[in-house]
């Protein structure tokens, strides 16, 4: 075989093994369901977005009064505590005796390491993450790379970004992609998949 067909035969089959491992990932991220059963007293991380709903969503599992603890990570530092509080209509119970808010992280493997000071300062053992379902393959995967004795209970969010969406909608293809790539990137360079 010439050196041309080999390279179209190689890229042909990087083609078809991109759009394979595409479509596994979009079914699996589309089938993610919230668990059924949480902790009494949970520790709960929130890694934020730009929609809000991770964050009313971890609200919600703190509960009104609340019960437990919850990590906002990676909150914008242009914000300060009072007005995050207002902009997600949080308890002010809530805010005042349960709720940490992390202005460190600004990517993912800074999310990762903000949630392991804030594990480690509250002696947590189990972990309700909660994300939007497309990111939490990759959030996983670095949450445990740096924290690997705590117990991570991924909580989805279904968010702008519609994982079964991403044949139809282009902001969810868009998004969708974008974080295949990032996945993938990454399950390469830590070596390993979750």
């Amino acid at each position: 075989m010439s050196p041309g067909r080999l390279l179209l035969a190689l890229l042909a089959f990087a083609t078809i093994w991109a759009g394979l491992d595409y479509l596994a990932f979009a079914r699996r991220v589309q089938a993610m369901e919230p668990p059924t059963s949480l902790p009494d007293n949970p520790a709960i991380v929130v890694l934020t977005g730009g929609s809000g709903l991770r964050i009313a969503r971890g609200l919600d599992l703190l509960g009104d009064p609340p019960r437990g603890r919850l990590l906002i990570s990676g909150a914008d530092p242009n914000v300060t505590r009072e007005e995050l509080a207002r902009r997600i209509n949080a308890p002010a119970l809530a805010m005042s005796c349960c709720v940490d808010v992390g202005y460190t992280a600004g990517t993912t493997i800074e999310n990762a390491s903000e949630t392991a000071t804030w594990v480690q300062h509250r002696s947590a053992t189990t972990v309700v993450l909660v994300t939007s379902n497309y990111h939490l393959p990759r959030a996983l995967i670095e949450l445990r790379r740096q924290s690997p004795e705590v117990e991570f209970i991924p909580y989805p969010v279904t968010s702008l970004i519609k994982p079964g969406e991403w044949h139809r909608d282009p902001r969810s293809f868009r998004g969708m992609v974008t974080e295949w790539a990032k996945f993938r990137i990454t399950t390469i360079w830590r070596g390993r998949s979750e």
